[in-house]
């Protein structure tokens, strides 16, 4: 992995985790996720491609879908990525985690 970037604004706090594909991002936020439910959520994303065999942590959306959704706000960016296709994450997750008091752990995607 390249780097971790904490994102900071009051109380609300953003873990963004970037790197290479196949590096281990979505797995280093699932097991912060799990080892510290407490202090961090992982943020699940929505992508315009199928998973992968071995691949989790994201949620299929089709493409027009995907922007319908974020041109009205419903999501918090939306990103090409690596292997063809989009990345988003649901502006609804990022709120609920901040609502809990929680650091909001997001993966970073290279195109």
């Amino acid at each position: 992995m390249k780097k971790f970037d904490m994102i900071k604004r009051g109380n609300d706090q953003i873990l963004v985790i970037s790197g290479a594909s196949g590096v281990g991002k979505t797995t280093t936020c699932a097991l912060l996720g799990m080892l510290y439910p407490a202090n961090y959520v992982h943020i699940p994303f929505d992508r315009s491609r199928t998973s992968r065999p071995g691949e989790f942590g994201s949620r299929h959306v089709d493409l027009d879908t995907m922007q319908e959704k974020y041109n009205a706000g419903e999501y918090f960016n939306i990103a090409p990525v690596t292997h063809g296709g989009f990345a988003a994450i649901r502006t609804a997750d990022i709120k609920k985690a901040f609502l809990e008091g929680k650091i909001a752990v997001l993966v970073k995607f290279y195109n």
